[in-house]
């Protein structure tokens, strides 16, 4: 069975023998959580936050001054109180442009400082999705989309800002303190969705009865007669594709994570049902070959219960725990939804992301935990964030294929830029042509 080691899918392991001291007048729990993800995840080397100005003076590695008093033997950066260990009171994030035409947070320019706003800060607000948490506007299914998007409403959604600010602050590292810090090689990791396992296949009578008699309506006739001709085994069914994407993507040394529907039986969720034999075989067969994951349902987001079924039905079919997941629909409360995955013992969850465009939702490629305002807490669930899903370009909007590819082609190389993981999300029905003629193409192209 192939096993997942969320370390080494993810780039996480440390490969800098470096640390950097960070003097700073408190070591607060914020300041923490935020060194962990610049210099673990992204810079891959350790860190050490000094409150002693003279252990900090005395220290002979790469050093950063966080604070408002100018240091001439390490990089300085300028301190703000949003770090804190205060729970947010709905202060909303003033956005700056600076001279550089480069967008930044917290802006406080010091003489001779090296950067000219809180870097610590700014990532922070970032990556404990301070806005999520104080957002009010959602979309129709209760979601924080791209519109409310800080990145998006200031041009900036598709270009990994935070992971840039982060590689700017490597390159000074390295230029003052005369070492070099090695950054783990760019990655790609495709994801599909299964959303419904087959298109007509094992579906029964009747809903196949019901599923041709409303292509009927819609003058849908390609689609009839493709679902009479596997009905009767004479051809294969359009969503059948599994085995032919993890044969292209091994050869291609690209992993790919499927993450399967677990629920059936209202208007979001209409997958082959569960306790179906042929459900059983496809994930167990596939489960051998690739790496696979929970796609908790429409309404698990905010449900106990129905999220508890699910995980217990995957280790069923499976006979592995759920480390990974994404959520039906991206359907994501910020405040609720974290903590109930958590409890379950998932270890990273996917659903960073927007549906209705492409684009780095937390400005950043790289893995970061999740943060709790209301404990003031990190947990120990990593959000895992793509740049891209498929109906952004099929569904959302009609992109022309060329177009779209030329944006992927964009994020990628973005993502590239700063050693990240670049994640795309592409579904089941993708690669039917006759439900979307040619999309599947694009998937091709990119994953060449």
């Amino acid at each position: 069975m192939k096993e997942l080691n969320i370390n080494s899918l993810l780039n996480l392991e440390l490969i800098n023998k470096a640390t950097i001291y960070v003097y700073s007048n408190q070591s607060s729990i914020r300041l923490n959580y935020t060194c962990q993800f610049i210099f673990n995840h992204v810079l891959k080397c350790n860190y050490l936050i000094c409150t002693s100005i003279n252990e900090f003076e005395n220290y002979s590695g790469p050093k950063i001054n966080y604070s408002l008093n100018y240091n001439n033997k390490s990089i300085n950066i300028p301190v703000h109180n949003f770090l804190e260990n205060v729970c947010p009171i709905n202060n909303k994030l003033k956005i700056e442009i600076d001279n550089a035409n480069e967008f930044i947070l917290f802006k406080n320019e010091i003489k001779n400082f090296d950067f000219n706003f809180d870097l610590f800060s700014a990532v922070f607000a970032c990556i404990s999705r301070y806005e999520e948490w104080i957002n009010t506007k959602f979309d129709s299914h209760n979601r924080f989309e791209i519109e409310s998007s800080l990145f998006y409403k200031n041009n900036y959604h598709l270009q990994p800002i935070v992971d840039e600010w982060i590689i700017h602050l490597k390159e000074l590292i390295e230029k003052i303190f005369k070492c070099n810090l090695n950054t783990n090689s760019f990655k790609q990791i495709c994801t599909i969705d299964i959303d419904n396992l087959y298109a007509f296949k094992h579906k029964g009578f009747v809903r196949n009865i019901g599923g041709a008699v409303k292509d009927l309506f819609q003058l849908k006739i390609n689609l009839i007669i493709q679902r009479i001709s596997v009905c009767l085994n004479i051809t294969k069914d359009p969503f059948d594709v599994y085995d032919e994407l993890i044969k292209h993507l091994s050869n291609s040394k690209i992993d790919v994570l499927f993450f399967y529907l677990l629920h059936t039986g209202n208007k979001f969720d209409r997958t082959l049902s569960p306790l179906n034999k042929a459900f059983k075989e496809n994930i167990k067969k596939i489960s051998e070959l690739a790496l696979t994951g929970l796609h908790p349902s429409y309404y698990s987001s905010t449900n106990n219960e129905f999220l508890n079924n699910e995980v217990n039905l995957y280790k069923t079919l499976t006979g592995k725990e759920v480390e990974i997941s994404r959520q039906h629909y991206l359907k994501f409360d910020i405040k609720s939804t974290p903590n109930l995955l958590h409890s379950k013992g998932i270890k990273a969850d996917f659903t960073m992301g927007f549906a209705s465009k492409a684009g780095f939702r937390a400005g950043t490629s790289f893995p970061f935990y999740y943060f709790d305002f209301k404990t003031n807490l990190p947990l120990s669930l990593l959000a895992v964030p793509f740049c891209a899903m498929d109906g952004a370009y099929i569904i959302y909007e009609t992109t022309k294929q060329e177009e779209a590819l030329i944006q992927l082609k964009h994020l990628k190389e973005k993502v590239k830029s700063v050693g990240g993981l670049f994640i795309t999300v592409f579904h089941e029905r993708t690669f039917s042509k006759t439900h979307y003629k040619n999309a599947s193409e694009l998937f091709y192209k990119i994953y060449n």
